[in-house]
């Protein structure tokens, strides 16, 4: 008897996983809209449909719902070229590809914690780059795989520690013009590591 209810829980946990996995649909983030180029003077073409920008956004806003059940999936698709939305960096319309998007739903997940500049210098005249966690961490898929069987079985409070004190380790290693700067960046850090702790699910 206790051997047959064990097939049924497998049976049922079986189930209930290919449900979820069926709910991350990598698929929905490519867009039907033609590829925007980035180039400063663009425009939007004629064709260009807010209804179909929107409905990839609402797909992207899905997956990051599903949580880290997802990541696997993500790391697969980091490689995928085809064109999915844009977004408003140092040009209108830069254009985004499924595989950035995969990235930053990995980001997004754990919050946005980091470093709150675009660059800046320390004492010696170098330049810091302000990149995020996950843009070093998943700069490669190979590195993108290597990183999750390392953390797959932490919490998302403990990843979120671990994005916070790598920020601060990176930081502290740059080095500071003064104390005024170094206590203000590291503030910045730990009230970001604090709001995705409180605003996102553990």
């Amino acid at each position: 008897m206790i051997r047959y209810l064990l097939i049924l829980c497998l049976l049922i946990f079986g189930c209930v996983s290919k449900l979820k996995t069926v709910q991350v649909n990598i698929d929905g983030l490519v867009s039907t809209n033609l590829a925007t180029t980035g180039e400063h003077s663009e425009e939007l073409p004629e064709t260009w449909s807010d209804n179909e920008n929107e409905r990839v956004w609402n797909v992207y806003i899905s997956i990051v719902a599903q949580g880290k059940i997802a990541i696997p999936l993500l790391i697969e698709n980091l490689n995928r070229k085809e064109f999915s939305t844009y977004v408003d960096s140092s040009v209108p319309y830069a254009p985004v590809t499924v595989g950035y998007m995969c990235k930053m739903a990995v980001s997004e997940m754990f919050g946005s914690i980091g470093f709150g500049y675009k660059s800046r210098n320390n004492a010696k005249g170098e330049t810091l780059m302000g990149h995020s966690y996950f843009s070093v961490m998943f700069d490669t898929q190979l590195h993108a795989n290597q990183w999750w069987k390392k953390n797959q079985n932490k919490t998302l409070t403990e990843i979120r520690i671990l994005i916070r004190d790598w920020h601060i380790e990176r930081e502290t290693q740059f080095g500071f013009n003064n104390d005024e700067e170094k206590n203000h960046i590291l503030k910045l850090i730990n009230l970001s590591f604090q709001e995705a702790n409180e605003t996102k699910s553990k």
